[in-house]
């Protein structure tokens, strides 16, 4: 059985707060740049993409062509300097 395969979409660069949760879980892509029609083509074949500070907006038909299921995380969902 493969791993998991997670593209992970985000513009911050101190991508510790998440990409660590994320490397738990499977393989883990990081893109940062906008999703085009060039670069579509190296996201494909990923099981869930995780939208965290990204910032860009995604076309309807980006969205269809990864055909992954999608997470859209808010930096304040995220338990960090909280106190435990």
């Amino acid at each position: 059985m493969r791993s998991k395969r997670i593209l992970l979409l985000s513009r911050d660069v101190s991508l510790n707060v998440i990409l660590p949760s994320l490397q738990k879980s499977g393989e883990v892509t990081v893109f940062n740049e906008l999703i085009d029609d060039r670069s579509v083509g190296r996201l494909l074949d990923h099981d869930l993409a995780v939208c965290y500070s990204y910032g860009l907006i995604i076309s309807a038909l980006i969205l269809k062509a990864l055909s992954c299921d999608f997470l859209s995380v808010h930096p304040t969902f995220l338990p960090f300097d909280r106190d435990r």
